[in-house]
C-alpha cells in the first residue's frame, strides 16, 4: 500500500531472471506513468505524467521492454492527519475566541455543552455562561483524508457589582 507524503512513487520490477530472455533487455528500457481510470484498472486516462506520480489517486505504469511492453495498477492513498484544536475560553459578555487548528484544509467547527451545559451540537459558538466542547473538522484534500480534534472550555460567569442602592432600617410593623 502507498501513501501520500509527497515523494514519487516509482514502478520497481523484483524476481527479473538474472539473464534477460532472448530478444528482451535485462531491465525495461522504458517505464511510463499515466492517470487510470479507476482502482485496480490498467486502462489509462490522458496523456503520459512528466514523471512517477507523487499525489494521491489511481495509476498505471506501463513498462517496456523493446517491442513488448506490460502494465501494472497502483493506488496512492491519501494520507491520515491528526489535527489539534484549541480555545481558551473567555468571560460571559466578552467577545468569543476563535479555535486554533493545526491540519491541511477547511475547517469547520461544531460546539456542544458539557457537564450539565445544555447546547447543540452548533456551529453557532455558545454565548452564555458554561462548560462547552468544540470540534473541528479538517476537510480532506486532495491528497489528506478528513480529520477531526476537539477541545473544552469554559464561558465563566460574569460578575455582577450591584451599587448605588441603599436601604433604612425599619422595625416590622406588621
Amino acid at each position: 500500500d502507498l501513501t501520500y507524503n509527497g515523494s514519487a512513487k516509482t514502478a520497481t520490477i523484483s524476481g527479473y531472471p538474472a539473464s534477460a530472455p532472448t530478444g528482451l533487455a535485462a531491465e525495461p528500457t522504458t517505464i511510463t506513468y499515466y492517470a487510470s481510470t479507476g482502482a485496480g484498472s490498467t486502462a489509462t486516462s490522458g496523456e503520459a505524467l512528466t514523471g512517477a506520480p507523487s499525489a494521491a489517486g489511481d495509476y498505471v505504469a506501463q513498462m517496456t521492454w523493446g517491442e513488448q511492453t506490460a502494465s501494472m495498477a497502483f493506488s496512492i492513498g491519501k494520507a491520515n492527519i491528526t489535527p489539534s484544536v484549541s480555545i481558551t475560553g473567555w468571560t460571559y459578555g466578552d467577545t468569543a475566541n476563535t479555535p486554533s487548528v493545526t491540519g491541511n484544509g477547511s475547517v469547520s467547527y461544531s460546539y456542544s455543552g458539557r457537564e450539565g451545559t445544555t447546547y447543540g451540537p452548533s456551529a453557532d459558538v455558545p454565548t452564555l455562561a458554561g462548560d462547552y466542547t468544540v470540534t473541528a473538522t479538517v476537510a480532506a484534500t486532495d491528497n489528506y483524508g478528513e480529520g477531526t480534534a476537539t477541545a473544552n472550555f469554559t464561558i465563566a460567569k460574569k460578575t455582577v457589582t450591584v451599587s448605588g442602592i441603599t436601604a433604612e432600617s425599619k422595625t416590622y410593623d406588621g
